[in-house]
């Protein structure tokens, strides 16, 4: 998969210091202009996020997720890439990958330092 563009943030997201909540409101609209703009022939991949000063293991949260967008037929992407970057970010960050596959479940690609 090669990374060509990024969603835009929804304007109904909710963030503080320690905490991020993406929002839903134009989603749908970015989803059929995708499709629309690249006779689809470009798709959406998946999620990515941190977790600063904490390991990048999916959270309960994150699995649901991951899950809900792999079984949702809007999106496209019955096999949606999660990258998860943990620690702390000044001096030593983890990185986590996996996939969520509408037919095969939750799938660990790979976790690396760097």
């Amino acid at each position: 998969a090669f990374v060509l563009d990024i969603a835009p943030l929804p304007i109904d997201s909710k963030s503080s210091p320690v905490s991020f909540v993406r929002g839903f409101l134009g989603m749908k609209e970015f989803f059929t202009n995708l499709a629309t703009r690249f006779r689809r022939t470009r798709f959406y991949i998946g999620e990515w996020h941190s977790h600063p000063f904490a390991e990048p293991d999916s959270s309960s949260q994150d699995k649901f997720t991951h899950e809900q967008i792999a079984r949702d037929k809007g999106t496209g992407c019955s096999e949606v890439v999660m990258i998860v970057l943990g620690g702390d970010f000044h001096k030593n960050c983890h990185l986590n990958v996996s996939v969520h596959s509408a037919r095969l479940g939750l799938v660990a690609l790979n976790s690396a330092h760097l």
